[in-house]
């Protein structure tokens, strides 16, 4: 009897590998159970673990003790590490307090403001940006899955902590093997965390799947 470590990948595994390797190509990062089984269409995250599972056991990825993919032949992974900083620690923080001038009446593009409003206001960023300190925070953004929604690799989300969304909302959920950014999405009554990018796909909402907050900020430096 031939061990499944010496038998060769089928067909079917081989596209597998192949769609985590343009996932990761695409996004800079590997795609959790519940993202690849939407990407290849498959309904069942345990029919989607069987095939990991197998190309696990011939060597071709890696995961970590959460069940997360770290490698792929060819490709090795960095795991997510660090710790988001919440609003409250930072705002215990003085110096990250900064008043900066404000022009009221807006600038429109392509036209010269009027003069005459420089200088009267003042304005701090984080008061204005952020209503709820005690219950915010902010990630970094990996991958292009949210760039339809113009979030893009590398920006900051600032992030409201709440355990309910309204559909159209982006998100970021916790599902059961990671985190991901997601705009809420409903059809016939099934709630879906929707991607927006040149490859749409969707995540049911499922039994695991948790909403821990919604995205009220981007923030980007050029």
């Amino acid at each position: 009897m031939v061990s499944s470590s010496l038998r060769k990948p089928t067909p079917r595994q081989k596209e597998i590998l192949g769609q985590i390797r343009n996932f990761h190509r695409r996004e800079g990062y590997f795609p959790s159970i519940r993202e690849l089984s939407a990407i290849l269409h498959i309904r069942s995250s345990n029919t989607t673990f069987s095939h990991i599972r197998a190309l696990l056991q011939h060597g071709l990825l890696k995961k970590n003790n959460r069940g997360q993919i770290i490698a792929c032949q060819g490709i090795e992974g960095r795991e997510a590490s660090g710790s988001a900083i919440s609003a409250k620690q930072a705002n215990n923080d003085e110096t990250l307090t900064r008043n900066i001038v404000y022009f009221p009446s807006g600038v429109p593009a392509g036209f010269q403001a009027p003069a005459e409003d420089a200088g009267r206001e003042t304005l701090s960023v984080d008061q204005y940006l952020i209503k709820n300190p005690q219950n915010t925070f902010a990630l970094k953004v990996k991958g292009n899955s949210m760039e339809n929604a113009g979030i893009m690799p590398n920006d900051l989300l600032l992030v409201e902590k709440k355990g309910q969304a309204r559909p159209g909302q982006i998100v970021v959920a916790r599902l059961p093997d990671g985190f991901t950014v997601k705009r809420l999405a409903e059809e016939n009554g099934q709630l879906f965390l929707q991607a927006e990018s040149s490859r749409e796909y969707r995540i049911p909402l499922e039994e695991g799947t948790e909403i821990w907050g919604i995205v009220i900020g981007v923030i980007r430096k050029y």
